[in-house]
C-alpha cells in the first residue's frame, strides 16, 4: 500500500520521475523473492482471504523470547502471481514471513532513498538557480547574499548564511 501512494505521489509531484522510480520498483520486484512474496502476499490479504498462520514463541540465548509467524508455502502458491515462481517452490514448507518483511523494509528504504537522491539533485539545481539570482540583487550597494564574513560590509539577507555553507561544504560537491 505505500508503495502504491508513494508512487502515486511521484508521479503527481514530479512525473519525470515517476518513470525511474516504477523502474526501479519493478526491478525490485523481480529480483526479490521477500519483495514479490510481500507485495503479493498484501493483495491476496487485502482482496480474498487470511492465510492458516503458525505463531511460535521461540526462547534464544539471553532467554527472551522471540515471536515468529510462518506461513505455509502451499498458501503462497495458489496466489496466481507466485503460482510459478521457481525461487518461492525451492523454500521450505514454513516460511517466516518476519524475515521477508525485513528484506522487504530493506526494498523499501532503497526504493524511497533512490527517488530522494533524485529530488536533493532537483534542489540543488534550484538552490544554486535562487542563489545565483539572489547575487544580482543589491541592497544599498551591498550584495543580498554575502559569503564572506571578514569584508565589514553589512550582510542582508533571507537565508542564514551559515546553514547556505553547510550546504556547500556537506551536500553540494
Amino acid at each position: 500500500m505505500f508503495i502504491q501512494q508513494y508512487g502515486a505521489n511521484v508521479k503527481r509531484e514530479n512525473p519525470k520521475l515517476f518513470d525511474e522510480f516504477n523502474e526501479h520498483r519493478k526491478d525490485l520486484y523481480h529480483k526479490n523473492l521477500s519483495y514479490r512474496l510481500i507485495w503479493e502476499l498484501r493483495n491476496e490479504l487485502q482482496h480474498s482471504k487470511m492465510p492458516d498462520l503458525n505463531i511460535k514463541f521461540i526462547k534464544d540465548k539471553n532467554n527472551y523470547f522471540k515471536m515468529k509467524i510462518y506461513i505455509k508455502k502451499d498458501f503462497l502458491l495458489t496466489i496466481n502471481k507466485l503460482k510459478e515462481d521457481d525461487e518461492l517452490k525451492q523454500l521450505e514448507e514454513n516460511i517466516d514471513l518476519f524475515e521477508h518483511a525485513s528484506n522487504m523494509n530493506g526494498y523499501l528504504i532503497d526504493l524511497a532513498k533512490s527517488v530522494f537522491l533524485n529530488e536533493l539533485d532537483k534542489i540543488i539545481d534550484h538552490y544554486y538557480f535562487l542563489k545565483n539570482e539572489l547575487n544580482n540583487i543589491a541592497i544599498e550597494g551591498h550584495p543580498f547574499i554575502e559569503k564572506s564574513f571578514n569584508n565589514g560590509n553589512p550582510e542582508f539577507t533571507f537565508f542564514n548564511i551559515d546553514f547556505m555553507k553547510f550546504i556547500e561544504d556537506n551536500i553540494v560537491k
